[in-house]
């Protein structure tokens, strides 16, 4: 199902070829992790396409994926087979396409810290968010664009920093969701 449909389209939407999560993705008592095993995997993979880490990428992105799959307690098997089969479970083609790949993968790997997905969006630009202009989907308060930035929490921070809260506002040109972090590369 698309993200943003609008009122009229997501009552119209057929279920029918839509995936929902079960329960134990959203369950209360579901562990939140910091940092996991795939992670590490994973950005290592990255790493090691920069240059800047050891090892075999596609060694380290496939043990990542593995590790992501462990953790939702796939069997051996399934993992295995995944990875044999599956053409996104190898890097392939340039350097961009092979880093998109691992970033899709540490996107899907954050499920259910929907913080670090969306971190993992504007650090790498992946997965690939379009811009909402179909009339099937609502633009909300960013015009179609995913947010670059959550707002500064007024209430705390205005009452015990205030010149300094508003002069990063000042220097980052306004406090609103679509400016970009100094970090963001896409």
């Amino acid at each position: 199902m698309p993200n943003g449909l609008n009122d009229e389209y997501y009552a119209a939407w057929s279920r029918a070829n839509s995936a929902v999560p079960t329960a134990e993705f959203f369950a209360k008592n579901q562990p939140m992790f910091l940092m996991t095993a795939s992670e590490i995997w994973l950005l290592r993979a990255e790493l090691a396409l920069d240059g800047i880490g050891s090892g075999n990428a596609n060694d380290l992105f496939q043990t990542g994926i593995g590790l992501a799959m462990s953790q939702w307690k796939i069997d051996e098997t399934g993992i295995q087979s995944f990875i044999s089969t599956e053409k996104e479970a190898t890097l392939y083609g340039d350097l961009n396409n092979s880093k998109k790949q691992i970033a899709t993968q540490l996107w899907i790997s954050f499920v259910p810290n929907a913080f670090e997905s969306w971190s993992t969006i504007r650090r790498t630009g992946y997965p690939e968010i379009p811009v909402r202009t179909s009339e099937t989907l609502s633009k909300g308060v960013t015009n179609g664009v995913m947010p670059s930035r959550i707002l500064y929490p007024y209430t705390v921070e205005k009452a015990v920093n205030g010149e300094n809260l508003q002069q990063a506002i000042t220097n980052m040109g306004g406090d609103k969701i679509d400016i970009k972090l100094w970090w963001s590369k896409k």
